[in-house]
């Protein structure tokens, strides 16, 4: 999992990401959202978060190479919460704060841009990271 290699590469345990990882997560203060990576329409991969985001490199996982696609990185990515209920507007704003500072640690606006759609699927936040050329 990249989220892990990421992690140890930054001399973080790993143990907290691998342990709420699960196909139906217990709905418990650990696991909270779901983040549905769409890698460019030929795969998705989803990761189970906590409420703080702070086990995943967003910006890092923008440019892993999926060397059977011969691509790098992720067209966009879903978060939901496991609840299924709608993410709340202030909680969106909470999600659309810790991504941007993830992604804007590693990449200016002049690299990357961001967009956060919260009307494409009802309760449910699209995040567009698009590489500038």
């Amino acid at each position: 999992m990249a989220c892990c290699a990421y992690l140890q590469i930054d001399g973080r345990s790993m143990d907290e990401v691998l342990d709420i990882q699960a196909y139906r997560p217990d709905l418990n203060a650990d696991s909270y959202y779901s983040l549905t990576f769409n890698l460019f329409d030929r795969a998705f991969g989803r990761v189970i978060a906590p409420r703080d985001f702070k086990c995943l490199d967003l910006a890092d996982l923008h440019d892993f190479p999926w060397n059977d696609f011969k691509m790098c990185g992720y067209y966009d990515f879903r978060v939901a919460r496991l609840d299924y209920k709608a993410l709340s507007d202030p909680e969106i704003e909470e999600i659309e704060n810790a991504i941007t500072d993830d992604i804007r640690f590693d990449y200016s606006e002049e690299e990357v841009e961001l967009l956060f759609d919260r009307d494409a699927v009802p309760g449910v936040l699209v995040v567009y990271v698009i590489d500038i050329m």
